[in-house]
């Protein structure tokens, strides 16, 4: 009986574990598509210094949450985007701006990589 207790009490915190990480997740990455989102804004109404100063921003920010999540989370698009952001950045400066809202897009779509692969579902689970 105890064993039944032990596994089911770690079950349930397994579980609440599980939900808590998927809120936090989808918190972390609407944060950032809506720092995208207003780069994008900026680029293209042509306001790329405020664009710059925006992407130093962001990444500032980014460096600093991903350190907790690269590890949790499959790194493989953490890697892109902060490849991505660089790149947005040498294109402001360059004042590229297809280049740079092709690279937003990537992020974007990388953003809901991360949650895709990280939602709590059956077939995730098995």
């Amino acid at each position: 009986m105890k064993t039944f207790i032990a596994v089911l009490l770690s079950t349930i915190i397994f579980v609440i574990f599980g939900f808590f990480m998927q809120h936090k997740i989808i918190e972390f990455t609407d944060k950032y598509e809506k720092k995208i989102s207003i780069i994008e804004n900026e680029i293209q109404n042509d306001n790329l210094e405020t664009a710059e100063k925006l992407v130093n921003s962001f990444i500032d920010s980014w460096q600093k949450d991903i350190n907790f999540w690269y590890y949790l989370l499959n790194h493989e698009f953490f890697d892109e985007i902060t490849s991505s952001i660089q790149i947005i950045k040498k294109s402001i400066e360059t004042q590229d701006k297809i280049v740079s809202m092709i690279y937003i897009e990537l992020i974007k779509v990388n953003l809901q990589n991360i949650l895709q692969y990280e939602k709590l579902d059956l077939d995730h689970t098995f």
